[in-house]
């Protein structure tokens, strides 16, 4: 990436020094292939999950490694807000058990409650975008504790994992949170202050070994074009694309993730190969950005480009005041999905108004409504940065299908076309 970067006429972009730009964070990575089972019953076979599609560890609070087998029960909660103590659960006991939860209606904090009531290990139910069960690897947030001794498996599992689960015993995740729903045979165990308890007859083996945090240096891609225009050069455009995915497991499994993000990747280098090839007079100044880090918990970008202290020599003008990024655009999963565009929601007005008219010109619908919301890193703390991310509605590609085989060239060149239309206008027309 620096290499093409180079070779388009792009500046060195860390303050106009050098290409990459290094952040450290402390990682925690799986010594052997994490694994999830259903174990066989009677008739039925046993029933295998695959890391990083349908389940995920995490190491929050008491997460981390274990090799456990028990039978399951799930423990729901009032679906009316409630204060919680810990007298709240006198009497709960979850020894020899994996305890099965919902996300949203569990206490966020509830694994650690599981913990102290004997449970072996905790299964969260998750649906919150394509990267719900992806594994936790990074110690994120200084204020959290976590791999703390003693520790279990928890995992994220999809809601296809909770139904295989559940079907054994005849129950639909619709009813997961009914006391009086039809138990055949797994009934309501234990009933609290705003709880409940109901032992499921699925036996379950959770497997998790990790190694030691270590701190470990990620780098960034960035090039710089300076703008040409004495008054406008000061307002820094900045594209960011994360280059980076899951990576390879332990057991040779690859993530090749082509559609997140290296299309987005590609949008941007295109992007500097034509306007080196055109001659683009940018009046305003640009920033393109390789980000490392995009699929972690914290990918450091938002803490990046909050500091204005990483900008002042991209900028003579900034010489005389602050100087920060004026515009984020966030290009992902540019590579294939549905038949139109999908603008987020929480853009800029006038921003996705362009993108939207740009889009029409090349005959490309757009939208920002979408069943599931992708997931993605929101770069701007406040709204004095303007923001713009987009993407094809419906890119849900699974990770490990996630290869050039899947990209749609097509459609990659027709959001490039309105992506191009779109920006021109941003760095050359006084009114952006």
């Amino acid at each position: 990436i620096a290499q093409r970067f180079e070779a388009y006429g792009l500046e060195p972009g860390w303050k106009r020094e050098s290409y990459y730009y290094r952040w450290t964070t402390d990682l925690v990575q799986p010594l052997t292939q994490p694994g999830l089972a259903l174990v066989g019953a009677e008739d039925l076979p046993a029933q295998e999950f695959l890391h990083q599609l349908h389940f995920g560890f995490m190491i929050e609070g008491h997460g981390g490694s274990g090799d456990v087998e028990a039978p399951v029960v799930f423990v729901g909660f009032e679906l009316e807000p409630h204060q919680y103590t810990w007298e709240s659960f006198r009497g709960l006991d979850l020894r020899g058990r994996i305890v099965l939860l919902l996300e949203g209606n569990a206490p966020h904090d509830f694994a650690t409650e599981a913990l102290l009531h004997g449970a072996e290990g905790v299964l969260w139910i998750s649906d919150s975008g394509r990267d719900d069960v992806r594994s936790q690897i990074q110690l994120a947030d200084p204020a959290k504790g976590y791999l703390t001794k003693p520790s279990i498996p928890v995992f994220q599992v999809r809601p296809s994992v909770a139904g295989a689960i559940l079907e054994r015993d005849g129950i639909l995740m619709s009813d997961l949170l009914l006391r009086d729903a039809p138990d055949h045979g797994a009934g309501v165990a234990q009933i609290g202050n705003g709880w409940f308890a109901r032992e499921l007859s699925a036996v379950v083996r959770m497997h998790v070994s990790l190694g030691e945090p270590k701190r470990v240096e990620i780098p960034c891609v960035l090039g710089y074009k300076y703008g040409s225009d004495f008054d406008l050069s000061g307002q820094l455009i900045v594209l960011f694309a994360a280059y980076d995915g899951l990576g390879t497991d332990p057991d040779g499994t690859v993530f090749p993730a082509a559609n997140h993000n290296a299309s987005g990747v590609s949008l941007l280098l295109e992007t500097a190969r034509v306007w080196q090839e055109q001659d683009l007079n940018a009046r305003r100044s640009v920033l393109f950005v390789a980000w490392g880090g995009g699929q972690l918990d914290d990918s450091g970008a938002r803490a990046f480009f909050s500091d204005k202290r990483n900008f002042p020599r991209l900028s003579t003008s900034s010489l005389y005041g602050g100087f920060a990024p004026a515009v984020i655009i966030q290009p992902d999963y540019v590579g294939a999905g549905g038949d139109r565009l999908f603008i987020h929601p929480d853009s800029d007005d006038r921003l996705a108004k362009l993108l939207r008219e740009s889009a029409k010109e090349v005959g490309l619908g757009t939208t920002s409504e979408q069943e599931k919301m992708l997931p993605y890193d929101e770069l701007v703390s406040n709204r004095r940065t303007r923001w713009l991310h987009f993407t094809w509605a419906d890119a849900d590609v699974p990770p490990n299908q996630d290869s050039l085989e899947a990209m749609e060239v097509a459609k990659l060149q027709t959001v490039g076309e309105a992506f191009s239309l779109a920006l021109t206008r941003i760095v050359r027309e006084s009114s952006y």
